[in-house]
């Protein structure tokens, strides 16, 4: 039975905003534990799912994103969406393949609170791409160490637009107009929806965990 045909009591208690960091965290983490059960299986099995629905290895984090942005995860903006789920699969696989010096709950732990982290910041900014810039602004504070192809070619192109390089996109005037200010400290800038993002959500960070590999 749908959820709409259910009689559901309305919720009156709301949560204060830490205790909604508090579990998005804690459902980041179970992803991030997720995938790092199935890259270890993916390396005896080759091909390893154990989910009932595609795409189910990112419920988690949909979820987080949800309770963070306050809208249906499908409704946000897309490169928001990817740059978490490439960074929450990276992160995952990063430290199996890297063999960090450190327990694996506490890394994925400390992992799973710095994409929490990430969230709630683009969540609070007033512009979906002004979002998406404080992901790739925090990526590049907490995860440098992640080789992630799309937040790179997503920064890179923010760097040209910035240069006034040819090859690159023309500002807008609102993009020209964003004005400074943010934890960052630098120049803020709207993205553009031709910079990546937008439409199919597989062909960013909706992808099969082999393929980390």
């Amino acid at each position: 039975m749908k959820a709409a045909a259910l009689k559901l009591p309305v919720m009156n208690n709301v949560l204060p905003r830490s205790r909604v960091f508090e579990i998005c965290q804690h459902l980041i983490r179970k992803d991030l534990e997720i995938f790092s059960i199935q890259n270890r299986m993916v390396e005896i099995c080759e091909e390893f799912d154990y989910y009932s629905c595609r795409h189910d290895e990112y419920l988690n984090i949909d979820f987080a994103l949800e309770l963070a942005f306050g809208k249906r995860v499908d409704e946000l903006d897309e490169r928001i969406v990817t740059i978490v789920d490439e960074i929450a699969l990276h992160a995952a696989s990063y430290y199996w393949k890297r063999k960090v010096q450190c327990d694996e709950g506490e890394y994925l732990s400390h992992t799973a609170k710095k994409i929490t982290e990430m969230i709630f910041a683009a969540a609070l900014e007033p512009h979906p791409s002004l979002g998406a810039f404080k992901c790739i602004e925090l990526h590049l504070k907490n995860f440098s160490n992640l080789e992630i192809p799309y937040v790179t070619n997503l920064h890179r192109q923010i760097l040209l637009r910035l240069k006034g390089d040819d090859s690159a996109p023309n500002l807008t005037t609102e993009e020209r107009c964003a004005g400074s200010g943010g934890s960052g400290g630098g120049p803020r800038v709207f993205l553009g929806g031709e910079m990546g993002g937008g439409g199919d959500r597989s062909g960013g960070g909706r992808k099969q965990i082999r393929e980390i590999g």
